[in-house]
Formats: structure tokens, C-alpha cells, sequence
């Protein structure tokens, strides 16, 4: 019975928000998780009761041949999800009501992360395993073109015009700059961001992009108009993933090796967002016992208000909530296996 009733409080709060609603629950209460090894996704309330907090799962190989869901983003409107099954090379559309798979899109081999770019209608997708990028049309559900990009390109941005994409580039050390066109795409621009570049963002779609040099235990952050390295900024070890907040005004970076989270302060100049920098303890929330936990944080999100954040614990299968204003995990839920990809359903 409180499953029912929490996909019944989900259906009236996105539908509310559809239909015009103003809600407060909208971007800040509802999660989107990719469980890479248990091949699933899944919607997970952390407002649930403890134990309960799953709303629905879907078992993306079963049912659409998506195996080793990665990455997840939801659109504006919170009723469709675009999933990377960088175990099958493609990336699955999920209707989020009706809780299936709408349609599966080819791409290139193993397809890590995603952005939406042109009012939703359009996907950029990365492509580790052949060194490409694909842009798919999500009105005409079908794949725009490909593009080459070197080496083993992870993360992805694109500009608030739609017309300039950024690419990490893992194995290069790079971060690729492309102009996107109806049919093809054209390198305008690269600069080395340190060793190891995962996720890359561009806070409040601004000229500033924030780069997860893993291996450099650093983010790397690049003017995008001039392509030109502005600053390196130390933070926790083997930084992976970064979420940037609707305001623009913070980065939330997971540091998977050391047991923490940086928080960046953004707007300044950029030799002193480090200095700005809040450490967040990610094993922090006491235990029954009192011990601390060993996490290995690996990707994050912020809420719509900018006031929660969370990350996927890939070494304890968890899905942990912050409270970014004190810097304490508030909740700790259990989840399925390797859970990787997550954003807050907007």
C-alpha cells in the first residue's frame, strides 16, 4: 500500500507541474538513478518513508535491450528521461508517468554522458568506445550525425545557444571544443585540463566552463569563447563527476578516493574559487555504532532550489542526500547495485 500511495503523490505532483502548478516538491524531492549493475533505472523519492523511498524501477535490458544504463537527464518538463546504455550503444527515452521506455536511439560505442541542448529537442551524446559523438533529434527520434572526437570522450556541455559544444576527451587529457551544425560538427578549439577529465559544466549557461581532472585531483576551469585555461583548482582525490546549481552559483564536485565533496563558489575570480571551497565529509552522517563510512562518491545533483544536493555511493550501493548549507548527509537510502547516473527530475 505505500508504494501505491507514493506513485500516486509522484502522478499528482508532476502532473500538477504540467498543467501549470508551482509546487515546491518540483526539482527538489524526486530522483532519477541509473543502476549500471543491476541494468535498471530508477525513480526514488527522498522524502519516502525509510525503506520505501523507490517509487518505480525499470529493467532497461529486459525491456528495450539497454544494458549498463550510465548516464540520466531529465527534460524541463520532468515527463521524459534520456538514458546512455553504454553496454548496448544507444541511448534509451523514457516516458516518465507511464514508467517504459518510449524508444531506443543508436549511437556510437559505449555512450557515457548526455546533454539536452535546443529546448530539449536535441541530445548530445559521448561516445568512449569509438571515439566519436552523436547528436540525436529527439522530436524525430532518430540520430542527426556523428563526429570524431579524440581520445575516449566522456563528458559533454553545450552552450545556451545550442551552437558550441564542450568534450573531455579522458585518455587525451583534453577538453574539446566543437560548432554544432544542422548536419556535422567542426573542432574550433582544445586545451589540456589535466589528466583524467571526466564530467565537464557550464554554470548558469554562462562563458565559464568546470572541468573533474580525476587524475590531476583537480578541476580545471575554461573560458569557452577563447578556449583558454584560466585556473586549476585543488580539491579532494580523483574528482569524478560535477553538478552545477540552477542559480549558477555553486559546483558540487565528487571526490571518489578521499571520503569528501568540494563545494565551489562560482562568480569569482577564478584563482579564488578554491579558496572558496567548502570540504564535505561524504561518510559524515553518524552510524548506529558511531563509525564513519568509506564512500566512493561518483556523481551528484542539485536541487531546483539549490539547497540539497546528492550523489550516488558506488561502494555501499546508497544513494546519499546533503544539506549543502551545513555540509551534513541528512539521509542515506539504499538502492540497487552500482549506482551511477542520477538528476533531480525536474
Amino acid at each position: 500500500m505505500k508504494k501505491i500511495a507514493t506513485i500516486g503523490l509522484f502522478t499528482i505532483l508532476l502532473t500538477a507541474k504540467a498543467f501549470g502548478g508551482n509546487s515546491n516538491s518540483h526539482g527538489n524531492r524526486m530522483v532519477l538513478l541509473t543502476y549500471w549493475g543491476d541494468d535498471k533505472i530508477a525513480l526514488v523519492d527522498i522524502q519516502g518513508d525509510p525503506g520505501h523511498e523507490e517509487v518505480w524501477a525499470i529493467d532497461t535490458l529486459k525491456t528495450a535491450g539497454c544494458a549498463k544504463p550510465y548516464d540520466i537527464r531529465s527534460n524541463q518538463k520532468g515527463d521524459e528521461a534520456y538514458v546512455s546504455c553504454s553496454g548496448s550503444d544507444k541511448i534509451a527515452v523514457v516516458d516518465v508517468l507511464a514508467q517504459q521506455v518510449k524508444y531506443t536511439v543508436k549511437t556510437g560505442l559505449s555512450p557515457r554522458d548526455l546533454a539536452l541542448f535546443n529546448s530539449d529537442s536535441k541530445l548530445l551524446v559521448a561516445n568512449s568506445g569509438s571515439d566519436t559523438a552523436t547528436v540525436v533529434d529527439l522530436k524525430a527520434q532518430k540520430k542527426l550525425y556523428d563526429f570524431d572526437v579524440s581520445s575516449q570522450p566522456y563528458g559533454v556541455a553545450v552552450t545556451k545557444d545550442g551552437k558550441t559544444a564542450l568534450i573531455t576527451g579522458w585518455a587525451s587529457g583534453d577538453l574539446h571544443t566543437f560548432q554544432l551544425g544542422d548536419s556535422s560538427a567542426k573542432e574550433i578549439g582544445k586545451v589540456d585540463v589535466g589528466l583524467l577529465p571526466y564530467t565537464v559544466v557550464i554554470p548558469n549557461d554562462g562563458d565559464k566552463a568546470y572541468v573533474a581532472a580525476n587524475a590531476s585531483h583537480a578541476v580545471s576551469i575554461v573560458d569557452v569563447p577563447s578556449t583558454k585555461l584560466l585556473a586549476r583548482v585543488s580539491v579532494g582525490r580523483n574528482p569524478w563527476s560535477l553538478a552545477a546549481s540552477p542559480d549558477g552559483k555553486q559546483v558540487l564536485v565528487t571526490n571518489n578516493r578521499s571520503n569528501n565533496l568540494s563545494l565551489l563558489k562560482t562568480g569569482l575570480a577564478p584563482m579564488a574559487v578554491g579558496k572558496e571551497q567548502t570540504f564535505i565529509a561524504a561518510g559524515a552522517q553518524e552510524q548506529p555504532n558511531g563509525e564513519s563510512v568509506n564512500r566512493a562518491a561518483k556523481n551528484a545533483s542539485i536541487s531546483s532550489d539549490g539547497k540539497t544536493g546528492a550523489f550516488t555511493d558506488l561502494a555501499n550501493n546508497q544513494l546519499c542526500i546533503v544539506d549543502l548549507a551545513s555540509g551534513k548527509i541528512t539521509k542515506v537510502i539504499n538502492v540497487g547495485k552500482a549506482p551511477y547516473g542520477i538528476e533531480f527530475l525536474k
